[in-house]
């Protein structure tokens, strides 16, 4: 026989941890308090979701309601378009090479910054277009094998060709990789964002915390 919902919910508090302790609208309002609307938002999301649950299952109160964090973004998240991405990459690949390379490889692979930097030859198959994402990941399953469209296998061939098929897939312009020095990553894309200004003298970039909310999805 099924227990009645308020039956379950006693069930449920008499096994809460002792050291459980309810947190009210003023604690949460501190808590806000130099956080920007989005962050609160994609914080607070699941005991948003769990309070709805609860209202619309069991009839109880929606705590969240009073907190007022609203169901979307305060603001949209940037939307990048595939014909924008192939545009910028027509106009690097012929004057840099090199950083064309990396930006394909993030654009039309996946890859993030972290292993688009540490990528080396050893884990690109050129006879059957594969990359291999593997070692220093992000977590376990950051770690997979992808297959690359033919626009990129026939520029990864022709710079395995020049790099003779060792070291970073991604190189510097000093002819070393990017994961060598504390500040590689910011030279990276620094440089892209220089390209990317030369390519677009009007765009327009997200504020930092929106840009790492919308990478990191």
């Amino acid at each position: 026989m099924s227990l009645q919902p308020q039956k379950q919910l006693n069930d449920l508090n008499s096994q809460a941890p002792q050291s459980h302790h309810p947190v009210g609208i003023r604690e949460a309002r501190t808590w806000f308090a130099g956080r920007s609307p989005n962050r609160i938002r994609l914080a607070l999301n699941p005991v948003v979701q769990t309070a709805g649950f609860m209202e619309r299952e069991y009839g109880m109160a929606n705590i969240t309601t009073r907190l007022g964090i609203g169901s979307r973004l305060a603001k949209p998240t940037p939307v990048v378009y595939l014909s924008d991405v192939m545009s910028f990459l027509d106009v690097l690949r012929p004057t840099n090479p090199r950083l064309a390379i990396g930006a394909e490889l993030q654009a039309l692979a996946g890859l993030r910054m972290t292993e688009d930097l540490r990528l080396t030859w050893d884990r690109v198959d050129l006879d059957h277009g594969l990359i291999e994402v593997s070692g220093n990941v992000k977590n376990a399953s950051s770690t997979r094998v992808i297959p690359v469209c033919q626009r990129l296998l026939e520029n990864l061939r022709e710079l395995a060709w020049i790099s003779h098929h060792e070291g970073p897939v991604v190189m510097s312009p000093r002819d070393c990789g990017y994961t060598d020095g504390d500040r590689s990553w910011i030279n990276y894309s620094h440089r892209l964002k220089v390209e990317f200004k030369i390519w677009n003298p009007d765009i327009e970039w997200a504020p930092k915390d929106l840009l790492l909310q919308t990478l990191n999805r």
